[in-house]
């Protein structure tokens, strides 16, 4: 069988709860085609790469945080001077081998040519979204990386899975952080011309007012607000963007307490109760 073993253990160490989810059609083949990263595990006497069957085991917290990346995890793309790879922490895919990468020059030469299907490759287990590259997710990785300066942020002088995707999620908290700040900015510009607002920031009453009453379009929303997050993402049509790790004490996101939304049109919320 293939499949997810979820182990849920209980009060008693001889008690405990498994739980088997079948790997869909789609799912299989991915676990064929994509690069699943960590120890397998083989049956007695037979070597990986000779068998077809392995398993692989992440436990305690490592364990749900594997399963999101593998169903969820948002992909980057990368480039190693010489691959470029689609991946999350996880799983990735080679989708071309290319001359060296050596100058900004040639980085920009390559950036164009990386399109969805063309040669970036879908890594998603639900659906096939391959990516496309944005202000966040295309990292240069490896020791060759060091000639474009320490302030680079998109630069990651590993090539591990991990030290890439912790880049990718630093590029990606920057660019949510910037985007949430020039949203209070216009918060603030439409207070100063006497407009009825649109954007709101601050108040974790108004945002649950919002999103009662199915008015909440889009949020920048700090990771510390977990329920928020969970009950935003679970009302479905509500663009829900989660910026992660430490938020700058001088930016106007912290200011306004790790919060600012969007509603579909300009009302006053205080009329919603």
């Amino acid at each position: 069988i293939d499949a997810f073993l979820m182990f849920k253990a209980g009060e008693d160490v001889n008690e405990g709860k498994l739980e088997i989810q079948e790997l869909t059609k789609r799912q299989r083949g991915c676990c064929a085609s994509l690069d699943i990263l960590g120890r397998k595990h083989t049956p007695a006497g037979e070597e990986e790469g000779k068998c077809r069957g392995w398993a692989m085991v992440w436990t305690e917290d490592e364990a749900s945080t594997a399963l999101e990346d593998l169903l969820d995890g948002e992909p980057c793309i990368y480039c190693t001077g010489d691959k470029v790879y689609v991946g999350t922490r996880y799983k990735r895919v080679m989708c071309k081998g290319i001359s060296s990468v050596k100058t900004v020059k040639d980085v920009d030469a390559l950036v164009p040519t990386l399109l969805p299907d063309n040669p970036l490759r879908s890594v998603s287990f639900t659906s096939n979204s391959p990516p496309s590259i944005n202000s966040y997710n295309f990292i240069l990785a490896g020791p060759w990386t060091s000639k474009f300066g320490e302030d680079s942020e998109n630069c990651c002088s590993a090539t591990s899975t991990d030290a890439v995707y912790d880049c990718f999620l630093a590029c990606k908290a920057a660019s949510l952080m910037a985007d949430a700040n020039k949203l209070i900015a216009q918060m603030i510009t439409d207070v100063e011309k006497g407009l009825t607002a649109c954007i709101y920031a601050a108040s974790m009453k108004e945002a649950g007012v919002a999103r009662r009453n199915a008015l909440m379009k889009r949020v920048y929303v700090h990771e510390s607000k977990g329920k928020f997050i969970q009950g935003a993402k679970e009302d479905g049509g509500i663009e829900v963007n989660v910026v992660n790790g430490n938020i700058d004490e001088g930016s106007k996101f912290s200011e306004f307490g790790g919060i600012v939304f969007e509603i579909h049109y300009r009302t006053d919320l205080a009329m919603f109760g």
